[in-house]
């Protein structure tokens, strides 16, 4: 779905940044919400944080301006227009809400109904830079909306023991699905699935529709990347 008001976003205040370490005023902001470096490498979320991805979510406390916050949110760096490194915030909502513009684009009923079901559904939105493709998801943590630029989309060539061919990692980028079969899980069974890119994992995850397995899993939804390939 197209931008109806052909609205035009600068892109830059939201752009992805990957460090090699985290500098003294990210260190500091983070001091502000109970969270140390520290913590971070003991949950496996520095690597994530400084590649810039979301970390997984996290026990916070502290002030921001304007309010108290205390609870779980994932955390993530983005550059402010000046290049600044900036730390964000991603709190947990209620309920999601998905007539909520993505860079300026609303969501049809039928791709709310898509990403509801953990599906993924592509947007064009119409910025400074000319029209720019995003697939969006919705994180079933926090129950936020949460878009990535297509070009920045990254399809392995092969999960849980199957090789994708070029087709359907075509599909998968365009934010589609493919059903794959004799998939192996970590303790060698083999299971059935449709996969499809996550725009909040940053990755390719199983969704719960069709799948057969040997064994069934404990979570309906699994981030692919963290199976054995």
């Amino acid at each position: 779905m197209r931008n109806p008001r052909n609205l035009k976003y600068k892109l830059s205040n939201f752009k992805i940044i990957t460090m090699e370490k985290l500098t003294p005023e990210l260190v500091e902001q983070l001091a502000k919400l109970g969270v140390t470096e520290e913590i971070l490498d003991k949950t496996n979320n520095l690597k994530k944080i400084l590649a810039g991805n979301k970390t997984s979510l996290l026990n916070i406390r502290g002030k921001i301006p304007n309010f108290d916050i205390t609870g779980q949110a994932k955390l993530f760096i983005r550059s402010t227009a000046e290049g600044t490194p900036e730390l964000r915030i991603e709190l947990i909502r209620k309920y999601p809400d998905l007539n909520a513009p993505v860079y300026g684009v609303r969501l049809s009923d039928e791709q709310k109904a898509a990403v509801e079901k953990g599906e993924t559904v592509k947007i064009t939105a119409a910025t400074k830079n000319g029209d720019i493709d995003f697939l969006v998801s919705l994180d079933n943590e926090t129950n936020q909306l949460n878009a990535v630029n297509v070009g920045r989309v990254y399809i392995q060539n092969e999960i849980a023991g199957i090789k994708l061919t070029d087709k359907q990692k075509s599909i998968l980028k365009q934010g589609g699905k493919v059903y794959l079969e004799k998939m192996k899980n970590r303790n060698g069974g083999e299971f059935n699935a449709y996969v499809t890119y996550n725009a909040a994992a940053r990755g390719l995850i199983f969704l719960p529709e069709g799948k057969q397995e040997v064994k069934k899993s404990k979570k309906s939804q699994k981030i692919a990347n963290d199976l054995p390939m």
